[in-house]
């Protein structure tokens, strides 16, 4: 079965028709109680909209984990990198929903041509979670930029580079939308 809002592919009959990945419960189409005919479907893709936005604005405080150097003018020197957020903690995953936002600091381009990992930090209902994206960084002109999207799967996707001109992209990354209490429904 395909969930009606992240679109992932699940067994209904192992989670009982609850997605396994965002956790809505979908429809049981061969139910006799189920109107048939278009409204009810048209009804059960409105009611999976509204859990995914109630969902993504539960996943919060996006940040990566990157280094800038300093120019010290006192030494003559860059200082050693330091670890900066990159992103607004006040973004939601609604504001990354299908497009792409880039942070408006930048970074020292470390690890260019080579697959790298950044650490990719949120808070799913105000608990920390954690997700690496795997990519390989081009090498530039200017320090980097970073940018992220939420896809129509709900899977994040990280872009590093010169953005938008020239950039690299990681493969979709799958979010922990589980958290202790019940948040979405």
């Amino acid at each position: 079965m395909k969930c009606l809002c992240c679109r992932n592919t699940f067994d209904e009959f192992e989670t009982e028709y609850v997605c396994s990945y965002c956790g809505f419960a979908n429809f049981d189409t061969l139910d006799d109680s189920v109107d048939s005919g278009v409204d009810q479907l048209v009804k059960e893709y409105r009611r999976g909209n509204d859990y995914r936005k109630k969902l993504l604005s539960h996943v919060k405080a996006f940040s990566v984990k990157a280094y800038r150097s300093r120019w010290n003018d006192g030494r003559k020197a860059y200082d050693a990198p330091a670890a900066v957020e990159l992103f607004d903690k006040s973004l939601s995953g609604n504001d990354l929903y299908k497009k792409t936002v880039i942070s408006p600091v930048e970074v020292s381009q470390l690890g260019a041509g080579r697959q790298t990992s950044l650490e990719i930090g949120y808070t799913f209902a105000g608990t920390a979670k954690r997700a690496d994206a795997r990519i390989t960084p081009p090498q530039g002109q200017k320090p980097w930029r970073v940018g992220m999207e939420i896809d129509k799967d709900l899977r994040l996707t990280v872009f590093v580079g010169d953005i938008p001109a020239d950039q690299a992209k990681s493969d979709p990354i799958a979010l922990d939308l589980t958290a202790e209490e019940k948040t979405a429904g």
